[in-house]
């Protein structure tokens, strides 16, 4: 059976939003962060030092998030094992993630692994993350 025009897209929408969000942010581009988020985003940590911590509306989300790059080393994510659920008009994910950044010495090194709980929307014709929750590897959610 062949699939229909939004079985092909909606995932590819998904997969690419996960994307643009790992390459924004990794490049410090506060313009394109935002257009992944939606205006009503909510963003929770579940684990890490920053456990506990939650910004609500989209630009609580991007100070959160921007406000981590004075102090931070350059950065790269990789993120993998994307699944999605529909869910009524939107979708519901999980992907995992390793966050490398550079150290003085200019080797590499991981800083984190874990996992995004997200669940997705539309907003202007395209897919946005509408909730992120973050865990880490090896601590309770």
């Amino acid at each position: 059976m062949a699939l229909g025009r939004a079985e092909i897209e909606d995932p590819l929408g998904i997969y690419d939003v996960v994307a643009a969000y790992c390459q924004a942010y990794d490049s410090r581009n506060r313009e394109e962060l935002e257009r992944v988020f939606s205006p009503d985003a909510t963003l929770r940590l579940l684990g890490g030092s920053s456990r506990g911590d939650e910004a609500r509306g989209r630009e609580d989300v991007l100070a959160w998030l921007t406000g981590r790059w004075p102090s931070a080393p350059p950065c790269l994510h990789l993120t993998g094992n994307l699944r999605i659920t529909p869910s009524g008009d939107g979708a519901e994910g999980t992907s995992d993630f390793l966050f490398l950044v550079r150290k003085e010495d200019g080797s590499l090194q991981i800083s984190n692994a874990g996992r995004y709980l997200d669940r997705f929307a539309r907003h202007e014709g395209r897919w946005v993350i509408a909730e992120r929750a973050i865990t880490f590897l090896g601590e309770p959610v």
